[in-house]
């Protein structure tokens, strides 16, 4: 990195950041490089950690599905599996946003066929 750069990103790390780089480094183009790897290294990091939650999820959810022998678990919780309300309420949520980014994902065409089917009346 020329000098020039080392200043410029040195003006978009937060004060208290660079200062705790500084006082490991005694020396601002370190400083600004190991702040360079460590995001390099984050971005790698959070694509295993995602993936691993994505597994940890999906076995939990097949697992329970499994051991309360019902499919629709989540939506349809079986007697058996005592959620408190919070929880309920926490799902309610969960699947309310999940509807919300799929409807948000669909054409135009396609949002005006579903509001097309859900009213009928409106249509005219």
């Amino acid at each position: 990195m020329t000098a020039k750069e080392i200043e410029h990103l040195a003006n978009f790390i937060s004060a208290e950041r660079l200062d705790k780089l500084l006082k490991l480094t005694g020396d601002l183009g370190a400083s600004i490089q190991i702040h360079q790897d460590t995001l390099a290294l984050n971005s790698q990091l959070i694509k295993i950690v995602a993936t691993i939650e994505i597994a940890l999820r999906n076995t939990i959810y097949a697992n329970i599905m499994h051991h309360f022998e019902a499919a629709n678990w989540l939506q349809q919780p079986p007697v058996k599996l005592n959620l408190e309300d919070g929880d309920r309420k926490k799902i309610v949520m969960a699947l309310d946003s999940a509807k919300r980014s799929e409807y948000a994902k669909k054409s135009q065409a396609e949002k005006a066929a579903l509001k097309a089917e859900v009213f009928p009346k409106r249509q005219a």
